[in-house]
């Protein structure tokens, strides 16, 4: 079994791409917090969920994200491995409480599918463009 379930913030704004197919997607960071530390996890949501979660979601935003743990791995331009751990969601719950708030009040989205991240529905190349531009991360 492959399930996730987590509830954090919003580390920055979400900006929504396309791929060249014309699927709508977006990755973002949330700061999940345990008696200890802050982690930051990586989701990438696509289709109508990435949409919701661009339109909705601003820095700072509580979300609650339920999805599948995904292992991705490539080289990059310069021909070295990279690897990236990451959340694909199947569904995305808004969490701030108050209904005016930036991130528009507590609501859900959930896809009336599973998220299909197969090669039939994008190309591995147009995905990898997209996350490939690691120069925001801080390491």
């Amino acid at each position: 079994m492959n399930n996730v379930n987590l509830i954090g913030n919003l580390g920055a704004d979400v900006e929504l791409r396309q791929t060249q197919s014309g699927k709508a997607v977006c990755s973002f960071d949330i700061a999940v917090r345990d008696f200890e530390n802050t982690h930051w996890i990586t989701i990438v949501a696509w289709g109508k969920t990435a949409e919701l979660v661009a339109q909705y979601m601003r820095k700072g935003s509580k979300i609650g994200v339920s999805g599948r743990l995904q292992v991705r791995s490539w080289e990059d331009k310069s021909g070295n491995k990279r690897r990236s751990v990451e959340v694909v969601a199947e569904r995305v719950d808004f969490c701030d409480s108050n209904p005016n708030a930036q991130g528009g009040g507590q609501a859900a989205y959930q896809n009336s599918a599973r998220p299909d991240v197969s090669a039939e529905n994008y190309q591995q190349e147009e995905y990898q463009e997209i996350l490939e531009d690691d120069s925001e991360l801080p390491f």
